[in-house]
């Protein structure tokens, strides 16, 4: 549902909770830009207080690579380096960002980290992780949109 262009109110990926976290496989390994984040108007919405408020974009460090570029370009300052569900596995955070309901557009995009995108690490999975809503029990995420170049081999 997430992955769907349906912005028909209620054709979203619902979760009965605050927080939650999606992992997109990319068909093709690639070097991310952007992310959008769709959702339907607040004037024509139910509920505004189920549209993601903060969130958090990670790639998966598959690539050891990749792995040794991003821990060389990142401080170690108390940031997270994983999504809260990761098995275990390494995980870059490609941006940190709030979608904001009071904006003029309701269609937001928001840049990935700069350090990564001149790094040229590049992903096949990503996790979005919906740290919190606009104050409701539950979470409607309308769209989530990737933006970025394929790795050439």
């Amino acid at each position: 549902m997430a992955l769907n262009e349906d912005l028909r109110i209620g054709s979203c990926w619902s979760v009965a909770d605050a927080h939650a976290q999606l992992a997109v496989v990319i068909p093709q390994l690639f070097y991310p830009t952007h992310v959008t984040i769709d959702h339907v108007p607040l004037e024509t919405t139910v509920d505004i207080g189920q549209a993601p408020r903060h969130l958090r974009l990670w790639g998966l460090l598959e690539d050891p690579v990749n792995r040794d570029v991003y821990y060389g370009i990142v401080s170690t300052e108390g940031a997270r380096s994983a999504p809260p569900i990761s098995a275990g596995h390494q995980y870059a955070l490609l941006a940190d960002f709030e979608y904001n309901i009071h904006a003029q557009f309701h269609i937001q995009t928001f840049p990935i980290d700069p350090r990564i995108i001149q790094s040229h690490i590049y992903f096949g999975l990503v996790v979005l992780e919906i740290v919190d809503n606009w104050g409701s029990t539950s979470t409607c995420l309308y769209r989530v949109r990737l933006h970025g170049s394929p790795v050439r081999v």
